[in-house]
Parts: C-alpha cells; structure tokens; sequence
C-alpha cells in the first residue's frame, strides 16, 4: 500500500510504522518546498494541492493527511478532496486538532474540518474523547489510534523518583495563541520562593526581544522579576533540538502545561517516555491520552484553580517517575501499525467501490459508523497499571 502522507517527515509519522516491519504500507517523502522552514523542512506541504494529486495519482494508493493545513483555505482543501475522490484514491485524515492552538479564532480551524471530516473515507484520532466530539458534531465515526512514543527507542533511560525539592519547568516557548502561562509562573514563583519547589521558566528569545514578531512586554517583565526570585532559574534560548529537548525535560521531574484551548499533546507524549510528569489543564483531551496525568481547572478569571496546583506540587516529592517502558511502546508502536495499514485498506477499498459504482462527489459519504469510535491499539502506559 502507497500512501502519500502529509506530512512524512515530523516525527509522529516515522514512529507509525512497525520497527520491525512495515505492514506492506509505504509512505511517500516529503517533496522539498521551494521555501522550508527552518525546523520543519516539509513545510509548507507540497503535496497538499490538487494540482500535485492529478500529476501524481499513479504514485500512490492512499492520501492521508495530518496537520500543516493551517493557511490553506477550504476552498483548496475542497478541491483536494473532490480530485482524489474522482481519481479513485482513498483519502485518511487524521483528526489532531479539533482546536488548532496556533489560531486563536477557533472558525478558520472549524471552516478545514467541515471540509476535512465529511470528505474523509476513513478518520482516526488519537483518544476515545476527540472520537466522542468527532461524533457529536459531523455524526463520523473515527478509528482510536493513540499517539506514539517519540523519544527514540534507542535512547531509554530511566528516570529517578522525585527528590525532597522537585524539580518544576514551565515553558513559555514563543507564547503561541493557546498559551496562558503567566498567571500559573507566578503561582509557581510564590511556592519557589518558599523553598517548596525549584523552578525553571524557559522562552524562546522573540518573546522578550523588543521588535521581534511575539514580543509580549508582559513576559519580558515576569521573567526580570523571576531572576531575582530565590529558587527560580530564567533560561531564554533559541528552539531547542530534538536531543536538547529530551535534556530539559529529563532534568524535571514536572512539566506545567498552560494552554487555555487545543486537543492533544506531543509534548506530553515525550515526557511520558522520559519520566517527567505533566500538569495540565482540563481543556481538550490531554487527559484522556494517557493515566496518570497531573489535573489544574481554569477559572472564570483566566487564573488557574490554586488548590489544585498546590495539591500538584505537594504529591510530588517521593513520587515515581511517570514513564512508560520502551517495551510498552515497541509493542503499542507495532499495534498502531498494523491498526494503520487496516484503515488504509478500509479507505482503498471504500474508494475503489464507490468509483465502481460511479458515486458523484458530494454524494459519497464515508465514516458514518456510530458508536463513538474503537481504540485498536492501546496506551503506552507505564508497567503496572499505568499511574505512577
């Protein structure tokens, strides 16, 4: 099976496959765009235009798509999904973002998957939540793949129990749309500075440089007043690398997730692997991705609920490490493989039917199963029950 997979470079895709085999599925690289951004070399996607689908239909069996559509209209999405249901080719997509975190008006993410969600032969989604909304809203049922590992298999390690002081991060990355770090920073600041926790607040430098595109005066004044906190460390940086972002986050023993909208998390799925544990928010479906994660509630001010914080960082010292093994991985990683390669032939077939049957597009109506969703592949939780 050959399938164009948009995109095939970012790392979720490549540990879709079996490391053992592949399942009879092959998935086309990336196209190199005339202008990659750094970072994310397949991007913008080449291959997502209706144009490239007609030139290279002969090329592959199955289009599954994935994110990086976010400046694509649903014109040109529309298009895409009518060319590849008049030549037959099944199309796949993988529902990641019911809320995009990038954007921070919620109707252009709504607008793509109106397109999206109706013109799929198969959907998939990550957690049994995400499936339930798929559902409620378009009456689609999504097959439940959940997320695989992305540290690499090779560089397992465990990590030790928390200590008497843990060790606290909370990055401000760039301050994307979701973000709304700076009332949880200061929470964590008043426990820091009470000797409860050590404290690391990481940015990329575009947030405190003057001039620079996400500039925001609110963090360059919290950072200053956290590097004179007791406790607290401030580390402005340029986007780390894979292998420097396995050092951060091995170095903590919980990671503070503030995102005030979104769906899932990549970034939680990493520190799953290494052993940090996460605190997250009751937005989206971070929760349902795997047992074990730490809970904080919004308040109608935008302030996150104290108690629960607070009830985070007191259950910490002594804790186990929140770690799945890499031999729980390998074999969930084997599962969603083989889980993939059987929608692939679900969606080849679906389509080779209805250009059989001569269904005109607009009629062809796929993923109308009920039931929510099945999960065919199972959480990479930790050994012995999946709570550290």
């Amino acid at each position: 099976m050959r399938v164009a997979s948009l995109p095939h470079g970012h790392v979720y895709v490549r540990h879709l496959s079996d490391p053992a085999g592949d399942h009879g599925v092959h998935r086309l690289a990336d196209p190199v765009p005339e202008h990659p951004v750094p970072g994310a070399p397949w991007w913008p996607l080449v291959m997502l235009d209706a144009a490239w689908v007609r030139e290279h239909a002969d090329e592959f069996d199955v289009y599954h798509l994935h994110f990086g559509f976010d400046q694509t209209p649903p014109e040109q999405l529309r298009e895409i999904v009518a060319t590849l249901h008049e030549l037959g080719k099944g199309f796949v997509y993988t529902v990641h973002d019911l809320r995009n975190p990038h954007q921070p008006d919620p109707t252009i993410q709504d607008a793509a998957l109106d397109v999206l969600v109706p013109g799929a032969d198969e959907l998939i989604t990550l957690t049994g939540g995400a499936a339930r909304e798929i559902e409620r809203r378009w009456g689609s049922s999504a097959t439940v793949i959940p997320h695989p590992h992305l540290l690499p298999l090779d560089r397992w390690r465990g990590h030790p129990p928390v200590g008497e002081i843990p060790m606290v991060g909370l990055h401000l990355k760039s301050m994307r749309p979701n973000m709304n770090p700076l009332p949880v920073a200061r929470l964590l600041m008043t426990r820091a500075a009470l000797g409860e926790i050590h404290l690391v607040l990481d940015a990329h430098p575009d947030v405190v440089t003057p001039g620079e595109r996400h500039f925001d005066a609110r963090v360059a004044d919290l950072l200053a007043e956290a590097e004179q906190t007791p406790n607290v460390r401030v580390h402005v940086h340029e986007i780390y690398d894979n292998a420097e972002l396995e050092d951060y986050l091995r170095g903590l023993d919980l990671s503070v997730l503030t995102y005030g909208f979104g769906t899932h998390s990549g970034w939680l799925e990493l520190c799953h692997d290494l052993g940090t544990h996460v605190l997250a928010p009751t937005v989206g479906f971070y929760h349902d991705q795997h047992p074990g994660v730490l809970a904080f509630d919004w308040e109608g001010s935008g302030e996150p609920n104290r108690a629960q914080v607070l009830a985070a960082l007191a259950g910490l010292p002594g804790r186990r490490p929140w770690q799945a093994s890499a031999q729980v991985r390998t074999g969930q990683r084997r599962r969603i493989a083989a889980a993939h390669a059987e929608v692939y032939r679900r969606a080849a077939g679906a389509a080779a039917s209805s250009a059989r049957e001569g269904v005109p597009d607009g009629a062809r109506k796929p993923c109308t199963r009920t039931g929510g969703g099945r999960t065919v592949a199972g959480r990479g939780t930790t050994e012995g029950g999946g709570v550290a």
